[in-house]
């Protein structure tokens, strides 16, 4: 399978830029790029330069080790690959997932899954309870423009604790 990222800085992330070689157009010399770990051979790869038209953003270097992808190819894989790291993300911060103290690896390995379907099971009820023209629950220091998982979470507890304690008062 074919990785796919980004270059954080030119040369960095486990990449290596060898001799270069003909000029091509604007005078910048083409590279022949290469990922390699500790211990494997390294392999040649494909990466795609995109550049903010209007300057507001710094360009941005994405990268395949499948050289046959597309250049657009390139950057739906990592489009792709973000969800997945926004989802670990949240689920770390959220829900504790890898902060988890069990003394065994079993343990672990009932535990994360649980946690993940947790975020899928949240998210899914939070789709129901929140609508577009919800607003964010937001700080005097710092305003939200969107809803975020913050907001999904403590939807679903307010629904819970609401029903639970209306459905034991008297």
């Amino acid at each position: 399978m074919a990785a796919a990222g980004r270059f954080d800085r030119c040369g960095a992330g486990g990449v290596a830029v060898s001799s270069p070689a003909r000029k091509c157009g604007g005078g910048v010399p083409p590279a022949r790029l290469v990922a390699y770990r500790p211990g494997t051979p390294p392999r040649p790869i494909r990466w795609v330069l995109a550049r903010d038209p209007e300057g507001k953003r710094d360009p941005q270097a994405f990268f395949s080790t499948d050289t046959t992808l597309d250049p657009a190819d390139i950057i739906a894989l990592f489009v792709r690959r973000w969800q997945v790291e926004v989802t670990f993300a949240e689920t770390r911060a959220h829900l504790g997932v890898e902060t988890q103290r069990q003394w065994s690896d079993e343990a672990i390995a009932r535990t994360t899954p649980t946690l993940l379907a947790l975020y899928s099971l949240i998210s899914l009820w939070a789709c129901d309870l929140l609508s577009s023209a919800s607003t964010p629950y937001a700080a005097a220091w710092y305003r939200k423009t969107n809803l975020t998982f913050s907001d999904a979470i403590a939807s679903v507890r307010r629904v819970l604790w609401v029903g639970d304690i209306f459905q034991h008062s008297p």
